[in-house]
């Protein structure tokens, strides 16, 4: 039981829910209330990918749904839907994390590009296929970019100040012997 306790992976996951809140909460605060001409990038799906890849059992898949699920019910986006979009990308990258981490960084971010644009476009035709009132295509476009170009400023904060790092095949070998 101890060992499990201090297990850092715990801690990681944890620490991966608390930024989420924390991002949330930011999400929420009123410091500008006039339409703007752009949407602010959206810092939870570049978060959890970076997570996903450096370390996939840092980030396993029920905490992501219930990070994604709890992210469309405070946004008041449709419930769910952008969380199956997202979860299905973050499958996705999981899969590929061990081909992601031996590339280079424009590979990762390629692969988080092609995951993210892939979500968004997937809730984007459910929600017009559905006769949903959307935001003007513009301006998810417009989100959709300014998301992927923060992606590397979130990689590298995990990188650097989180200290998480690619799993090398020791680390794949001594966490199966801890579980």
């Amino acid at each position: 039981m101890a060992d499990v306790l201090l297990n850092p992976k715990w801690g990681y996951r944890f620490l991966l829910l608390l930024l989420c809140a924390v991002i949330l909460f930011l999400n929420l605060l009123p410091i500008n209330t006039a339409p703007r001409a752009w949407g602010a990038p959206d810092l939870i799906p570049c978060l959890i990918f970076s997570w996903t890849l450096r370390r996939p059992s840092y980030a396993p898949t029920i905490l992501v749904a219930l990070i994604a699920f709890s992210a469309d019910m405070i946004l008041q986006r449709p419930p769910g839907l952008f969380a199956a979009a997202f979860l299905i990308a973050n499958e996705f990258l999981r899969s590929r994390a061990a081909d992601i981490s031996t590339g280079t960084f424009t590979v990762e971010w390629a692969y988080v590009a092609l995951a993210l644009t892939a979500a968004v476009l997937f809730e984007r035709v459910l929600l017009n296929i559905t006769l949903v009132d959307t935001n003007p295509l513009r301006l998810t476009l417009t989100q959709l970019v300014i998301t992927l170009l923060a992606y590397p400023a979130v990689a590298a904060f995990c990188h650097f100040a989180l200290k998480l790092r690619f799993q090398s095949p020791s680390d794949v070998r001594m966490e199966g012997a801890i579980q």
